[in-house]
């Protein structure tokens, strides 16, 4: 009886088999176990090895490495470009957000900048350690304000030990690629002989350098030259990465008005970003010492009424102020900015409209 069943189960085992041994050969020949395509094979059948890849199926599978950097690449600087108009139009947040990401990925300038905003406890709580590390980060990759600022930390111990050896050899770091604020924190730890041998020969060839660059405290070291070896204090400069005005406080600037507008050709455009009956409210706008140049406001006559007007930006065609018009940060936004010739903002200038 048993011996029958056997006999009639050999068939069925038989084919099961079979089949198990036709399965296992289709998943061999696909690969199995893997979820990715296969990279396109080379069909000439006179190559010596049958994995070759010929070089036009490797770019319609892979493709154009070189293309694909630079558009991440351009994408990128597009990000830095929106943080840093964001950031010098007061919006700190929105910088914070679009730097992020682009410094953990390795971005040397969104690296120097957050390096400035901890420092500055701009958009981020103040945390002078963060600082020292992101410009590390940065002054790695050659980033010059980078190597000037972390010299500062290191000459005053913020966020780190101080340190004067190390603070100049980053101030030389830094003037040695014609950094003007480098050149002169450089040459005024050679004339005090922190962190370097006393060498005033060798501080007045940086401060000079610095001093023909405009910072107005080289100048002031070199002409009270005769006063050098007395006891001085001569306080080291850090820079903003992302509006790298001169001195260790932003000075206020003169604000341009009707003169400079009238100025301006006719055939140029530029950004009008909010009007208001209430000059204060214009002048409270512009009181941000980091709004970048060139931006002005205007008085003009509509209906009767004085309006205050600012403006930003000299551009030399209509696509180009447009270009400039994505960069603005959401809440300057709302204001509805518009593009406008220059023509035109003159004529509102000179002839009230009635």
């Amino acid at each position: 009886m048993t011996a029958k069943l056997l006999y009639r189960q050999v068939p069925r085992i038989t084919y099961l088999a079979i089949a198990l041994m036709g399965i296992f050969s289709v998943t061999t020949a696909l690969g199995a176990g893997s979820n990715a395509p296969a990279p396109p094979l080379n069909k000439n059948a006179a190559s010596t090895s049958s994995n070759d890849i010929i070089p036009e199926e490797s770019h319609d599978f892979f493709g154009n490495i070189a293309e694909q950097n630079a558009r991440a690449a351009q994408e990128n600087d597009a990000a830095f470009a929106r943080g840093r108009m964001a950031f010098l139009f007061g919006y700190h947040d929105l910088a914070r957000e679009l730097w992020v990401p682009l410094a953990n990925d390795g971005y040397a300038k969104a690296q120097a900048n957050l390096g400035w905003m901890y420092q500055t406890g701009k958009g981020v709580e103040k945390d002078l350690k963060k600082a020292v590390e992101w410009y590390l980060k940065a002054a790695k990759q050659d980033h010059v304000i980078a190597k000037n600022n972390l010299g500062v930390m290191h000459e005053n111990g913020w966020g780190t030990k101080k340190n004067l050896k190390r603070a100049a050899y980053w101030y030389r770091e830094a003037a040695s690629t014609g950094y003007s604020y480098g050149q002169y924190n450089y040459g005024k730890m050679l004339l005090d002989g922190a962190g370097v041998d006393k060498n005033p020969k060798e501080a007045a060839y940086w401060l000079g350098l610095a001093a023909l660059q405009g910072v107005d405290e080289a100048k002031g070291l070199l002409i009270n030259k005769s006063k050098w070896g007395t006891d001085q204090t001569n306080t080291s400069i850090a820079a903003s990465p992302t509006n790298p005005v001169a001195g260790k406080q932003q000075q206020i600037k003169e604000l341009l008005r009707e003169p400079w507008v009238l100025a301006q050709s006719a055939k140029s455009y530029t950004l009008q970003l909010l009007s208001s009956k209430e000059e204060h409210v214009i002048n409270e706008y512009l009181s941000n010492p980091t709004i970048p140049d060139p931006t002005a406001y205007y008085k003009a006559s509509v209906l009767g009424e004085d309006w205050y007007s600012v403006v930003y930006g000299v551009f030399p065609t209509f696509e180009a102020a447009q270009q400039h018009m994505h960069l603005l940060p959401p809440g300057l936004l709302r204001y509805k900015p518009w593009i406008r010739t220059f023509a035109d903002v003159q004529r509102a200038i000179k002839a009230p409209v009635e």
